[in-house]
């Protein structure tokens, strides 16, 4: 029998208007069923991409944050650090500037026979002897006495003085300070 013979009912059957309305609705919903399998797995993906992208901004964000804390901190860090240097060297730096107080006292003394000597008492550095009488200012009117508590409260504040504006000076050459402008 040929095979044409074999396929004719068949055929027959499938040409029925059910039958087609039948075949018709079927490639319908298979073409539905493919179309929504198609969207969810392209939902899946999109949700991927959105999520990946969502940590990559957290990730970015949270650096982002740590880099600006750093940022933040470092000027602090960095005046911590020359306060510590300060504060080790003073003590040396208190002593060298104490020690050119009382070589300068030494280099200008007092000459307590001088006529008109304003202050010549004890306690007053580089002075030798009492004078017995104050007999008011001297002849050089650019000399002065003062008592050794003044003197070294002089030398001691000049020496501060000193430290403090040689710290300054390296706040200001690490870029945590700026210097104050000058007005005209």
């Amino acid at each position: 029998m040929p095979l044409l013979a074999l396929l004719a009912p068949i055929w027959q059957a499938i040409k029925a208007p059910r039958v087609l309305a039948g075949i018709a609705g079927l490639l319908l919903v298979a073409g539905l069923l493919i179309a929504v399998s198609h969207y969810r797995s392209r939902v899946h993906e999109l949700e991927a991409l959105r999520k990946a992208d969502a940590a990559r901004i957290a990730l970015a964000t949270a650096k982002a944050t740590t880099d600006q804390i750093a940022a933040n901190h470092a000027p602090a860090v960095t005046s911590k650090q020359i306060a510590e240097t300060s504060r080790v060297q003073s003590e040396t730096y208190y002593e060298e500037g104490r020690r050119a107080g009382l070589a300068y006292a030494a280099a200008h003394r007092v000459r307590p026979e001088a006529v008109g000597c304003p202050v010549s008492a004890p306690g007053v550095p580089g002075t030798d002897r009492v004078a017995a009488v104050d007999d008011g200012p001297g002849e050089d009117p650019g000399m002065v006495a003062v008592a050794q508590a003044d003197f070294d409260l002089l030398v001691s504040n000049s020496t501060r003085l000193a430290q403090v504006h040689q710290d300054a000076q390296s706040l200001i050459a690490s870029g945590v300070a700026v210097p104050l402008s000058k007005e005209p």
